[in-house]
């Protein structure tokens, strides 16, 4: 989770270096981002593209406690 414009910067750092390290390459088109209360879906963040609705682990997740209660 990030909250600020500056988390955005620190894991694209974070993700760069692991990419050097290890020649794996995040796939963007797998990858979503959920905004949750007031973020600026204006924010970049590396390209990959904000959604109402995302799944981890198989669990459902929307933008507050209560829609996504109703959705798992």
């Amino acid at each position: 989770m990030v909250t600020s414009e500056e988390d955005v910067r620190t894991v694209r750092d974070a993700i760069a270096c692991y990419e050097k390290a290890t020649g794996a390459t995040l796939n963007v088109a797998k990858s979503n981002a959920l905004t949750v209360g007031t973020w600026d879906t204006a924010c970049d963040i590396m390209g990959i593209p904000y959604s109402e609705e995302i799944k981890i682990l198989g669990v459902k997740m929307r933008n507050t406690m209560k829609q996504s209660a109703m959705t798992s």
